[in-house]
């Protein structure tokens, strides 16, 4: 059992995208990202107790004038690059509870 979800912005230059989805300083400016990874574990949190385990996999990438780049990890900046439908070299980072490999 598990789920996949994406969080997609898609607009003209200038149209508020980065503030929708990163947001601002404080916690009532939050963007969406912020907001969906603290509710994933406080949900995690509430249900850490019995048997089920819980892994979380996490990327977030920007494609910006037809290159992609690791928001996760930006290095130097260089856009990543395709391979059929994989991002090459791009960070994904893995949380988890002690039961999640059972």
């Amino acid at each position: 059992e598990g789920y996949h979800s994406t969080i997609f912005a898609y607009g003209q230059t200038g149209s508020g995208k980065t503030y929708t989805i990163e947001g601002g300083d404080s916690e009532n400016t939050e963007g969406i990202i912020p907001r969906s990874i603290r509710d994933t574990f406080r949900y995690i949190t509430k249900r850490e107790q019995g048997e089920r385990g819980f892994k979380v996999y996490l990327s977030f990438i920007q494609i910006y004038n037809e290159s992609i780049y690791d928001l996760i990890d930006p290095g130097e900046g260089r856009p990543l690059r395709m391979d059929g439908t994989n991002i090459n070299n791009s960070q994904y980072r893995i949380y988890s509870n002690a039961n999640a490999d059972q």
